[in-house]
């Protein structure tokens, strides 16, 4: 098997991992930022992902719901 680059900016990387943090210390703003900084480096649907459950956690959603 061979690695193929994935397209994804070192800053995208790291703007997610800003995101993780403050989310997981319930700064949501901070995490929807970072988020948002980061799906916008294109091809990264984790960002965007993480975006989407960011905004149902902020508006008072559980991480169970869909």
């Amino acid at each position: 098997s061979t690695l193929v680059p994935s397209g994804v900016s070192q800053r995208a990387l790291e703007d997610f991992a800003a995101g993780l943090a403050a989310e997981e210390s319930w700064r949501w703003e901070g995490a929807r930022v970072a988020y948002q900084a980061a799906a916008s480096s294109g091809g990264f649907f984790e960002a965007s992902t993480a975006l989407a459950r960011t905004a149902r956690l902020r508006l008072g959603g559980t991480l169970g719901e869909s």
